[in-house]
C-alpha cells in the first residue's frame, strides 16, 4: 500500500434537467480518485470553481447540503460573517460561459451538495464543477 496525493483539480457535473431549478446531487466524499479504479479517497474534494454552460440562464445560486447524500436532509448552506451572524451563501448574477471562483473554506466539510437557480434552466445541462482533493488517498 502507497500513500499518493494529488493537488490537481478534477471536473465534475452538477446536472440541471430541463426545466427545473435544482441540479443533481454533487458527491464530494467519494469521488473517483484520478480516474483510477484501484484508488479511493481517505477524505474528501472541495469545490473550487463553477463554470456555467453557454446554455446556462442568468440567476443568482444557492447551494444546498447534506453529509448523507440521500436527498432526505439538504439544508441551505450559509457562511458567517465572522461576527455571529450567518447568511445564506448566494452567488448573484451567474452568466453564460462564466467562472466563478469559490472561497476555500465554504466546501471544505462537505460532503453532498446540490446548486439551486433562482431561474429555471430550460435545457439539459452541467454545470462543471472543478474539485480540489483535500485530504490524501490510499493505493
Amino acid at each position: 500500500m502507497s500513500i499518493a496525493y494529488k493537488n490537481v483539480l478534477q471536473y465534475f457535473p452538477a446536472r440541471f434537467i430541463a426545466n427545473s431549478t435544482m441540479s443533481s446531487i454533487v458527491n464530494c466524499a467519494s469521488l473517483p480518485y484520478g480516474g483510477s479504479p484501484n484508488v479511493t479517497t481517505a477524505g474528501a474534494f472541495a469545490a473550487r470553481r463553477l463554470i456555467f454552460p453557454s446554455a446556462w440562464i442568468t440567476a443568482s445560486i444557492n447551494f444546498y447540503v447534506s453529509e448523507i447524500g440521500d436527498g432526505s436532509d439538504f439544508t441551505l448552506l450559509c457562511i458567517s460573517d465572522g461576527t455571529l451572524t450567518t447568511s445564506a451563501l448566494t452567488i448573484p448574477n451567474c452568466q453564460a460561459g462564466k467562472c466563478i471562483v469559490m472561497q476555500p473554506y465554504w466546501f471544505d466539510s462537505v460532503g453532498y451538495f446540490q446548486i439551486r437557480s433562482s431561474a429555471t434552466q430550460t435545457a439539459i445541462l452541467d454545470v462543471s464543477i472543478a474539485m480540489q482533493p483535500i485530504y490524501q488517498a490510499i493505493a
